[in-house]
């Protein structure tokens, strides 16, 4: 997707303005749509191998792992990163997330399951498309170089859920309410309320059921769990690009002189599902 290639460019212009260009050789977990009408792995495969091909300026290569797993993919990714830093092998990771609903192929399928959101449809969204990228790395890195972070990822979570969206099963959110529990776990936290949650809510009634449940569930951690933030409302679904961005939206609210919305405070959730069952939380906190 030529949306990568210029999110990614922008990544590099970022990291070249703050004079930091990794030397050793970076991992990037790319978070992309799950197989569909106009998306197949095949697609997924060369986008992979073209980032990687084109690289960053500086930097020896990206070694890039295609996640085609749909909304909760760059959740997923973020997940895969954090296991990277915390062992060691790398100090640097790249966590994306791209797509876009914008095919002809893939409109015809939304329109046959009547997810396209028109004039006679409900329980349908308006599709998007967008890109993003992060660049995650450790406590220890910052300090050492003497680095300001825009957010501190407290945990991330995923889970499978089983009671999937066009069945006629019924989802209670049990997938999401374990992925949302793993990425609160940490004891630090507890007691420390969510104040903001972004979530890819975006006129499907399965998702807003879902999120019901969850809430119904488990309100404790949420100062409100129904003041939630649905970016698809003024942008359009973004799939699997939707982790990603959601964690951009929560840390631009905590700059100073921001042009967002404001933050209710220094705690944000941001959760993702995707079609095939696979559910995606983080936990993120303002900078120290």
């Amino acid at each position: 997707m030529p949306l990568a290639s210029l999110a990614l460019e922008e990544l590099s212009d970022q990291l070249s303005s703050m004079g930091l260009i990794p030397a050793e050789r970076v991992p990037l977990f790319l978070g992309l749509p799950e197989p569909r009408p106009g998306w197949t792995q095949a697609h997924a495969m060369a986008t992979a191998t073209e980032l990687a091909k084109n690289g960053l300026p500086g930097i020896p290569g990206l070694e890039v792992t295609p996640l085609p797993l749909g909304h909760a993919a760059g959740l997923h990714a973020m997940a895969l990163a954090i296991t990277q830093l915390e062992s060691g092998t790398c100090e640097w990771c790249i966590v994306g997330g791209v797509d876009s609903y914008l095919d002809a192929d893939t409109l015809d399928w939304l329109a046959e399951h009547r997810q396209l959101q028109t004039f006679t449809t409900r329980s349908a969204f308006f599709p998007g498309e967008g890109a993003a990228f992060l660049v995650l790395t450790t406590l220890e890195v910052l300090r050492a170089r003497k680095l300001s972070s825009r957010a501190h990822i407290v945990g991330v979570g995923t889970a499978q859920e089983s009671a999937l969206i066009k069945t006629e099963d019924i989802c209670l959110g049990q997938g999401l309410q374990a992925a949302i529990a793993h990425a609160c776990a940490d004891p630090r936290y507890r007691g420390v309320p969510i104040d903001d949650v972004y979530c890819d809510i975006n006129g499907e009634r399965y998702r807003s059921e879902e999120w019901g449940f969850v809430a119904l569930a488990n309100a404790q951690p949420f100062v409100d769990p129904t003041a939630f933030h649905a970016p698809a409302s003024s942008w359009g679904d973004v799939g699997a690009a939707s982790g990603p961005l959601f964690a951009i939206l929560a840390a631009h609210t905590w700059i100073p002189g921001h042009i967002i919305s404001a933050p209710r405070g220094p705690s944000a959730l941001i959760w993702a599902s995707s079609e095939g069952g696979l559910r995606g939380a983080a936990r993120l906190h303002k900078p120290f």
